[in-house]
Formats: structure tokens, sequence, C-alpha cells
């Protein structure tokens, strides 16, 4: 005799417990912004292209985020540029193989007027960072997003408030 008659005899009378699983996933987005001021901005313009004033480092979503500003343009090859270039840098730590080694962040750069409003701004981008992996190699993607020629410097120089004093405003999400 077949068990199967039994079993369906045991489920009508409940007798045969039946488990069902569900799971779910919730993706959170950080959100927040950083200010970074350079005061005497037009002392800023003496670095040699390539060299970068850096922000202090700030952390949203888990993760510390510094912004790099380059008064004379990020590409080292130039002598001069006409830009200001800024970026949005990211650092991570590989503490186990558990770690993510690609992030997606969300930004907008902004030059802020006295009264700490838009004055300039580009439209948002999305941005991916890539990191080491557990086995060191970095992937394709560097581990900054910005913008080669986010203003130039003409542009820059047109107000007071930038002869005096630089505020970038970046968002992040």
């Amino acid at each position: 005799m077949s068990a199967a008659p039994s079993l369906l005899s045991a489920a009508r009378f409940g007798r045969l417990s039946c488990s069902r699983s569900a799971s779910g996933y919730v993706a959170k987005t950080a959100r927040g912004f950083k200010v970074f001021r350079v005061d005497g901005y037009s002392n800023t313009k003496r670095l040699p292209a390539g060299e970068r004033i850096a922000s202090r480092m700030f952390h949203i979503g888990g993760r510390s985020w510094e912004i790099h500003y380059y008064p004379n343009g990020a590409d080292r090859s130039k002598d001069f540029t006409d830009s200001i270039s800024i970026y949005l840098h990211t650092h991570q730590k590989i503490y186990s193989n558990q770690q993510k080694d690609r992030v997606w962040a969300q930004y907008k750069f902004s030059l802020l007027d006295l009264a700490g409003n838009a004055a300039y701004e580009l439209p948002v981008e999305t941005g991916f960072f890539s990191f080491p992996g557990p086995d060191g190699r970095a992937g394709m993607e560097e581990v900054r997003c910005g913008y080669d020629e986010f203003i130039g410097k003409e542009d820059a120089d047109d107000t007071e408030y930038v002869r005096r004093c630089l505020a970038a405003k970046r968002h992040r999400s």
C-alpha cells in the first residue's frame, strides 16, 4: 500500500504542517551635503595644474568622502587651464570578502553666493565608484567623479564673493 493516501489524509485533517517563507529587501538611500569653503580663493590660483585642495573628510551612507578642488585644473600635463576642476572622491577599506566593490552616488556641485544660494550649478550626475576587491585589484573606474571643467575661471572671477571666498556645496544621495 502506498504512503500517498495516508499523507493526503493527514494533510486533510491538519496533522501535516506546511511551512511558508517570505523575504524582503529595503534599499536605503543616504542623503547629505557638504559645504566646502575656500577662503582666499584668488591665492589658490598660484597652485600648479594638477595640485588640489581637499575638503575635510565627511561621512554619508557609511562611507568617507572628500571634495577635491583643482584651481588650475586636474591635468598635470598642462601649465595653465581656463577652468576649475572639482571632484567627489571616496575612500574604501576592505575589511572582509563581504564588502561591496562598487558604489553609485548621485551628486551635484553648486557654487554658492553670499546668502548660501546656488549662484552656479551643473545638473545632477550619477557616478560609479569602484574599489579594490579582496584580491587587491582595482576596478576599471576611478574612485572619483566630477568635472574637469566645472566652471571657467573668468566666469568664477566675475563675482566679488568668489574673489574673496569660494564655497562649493555638494549634494550626495
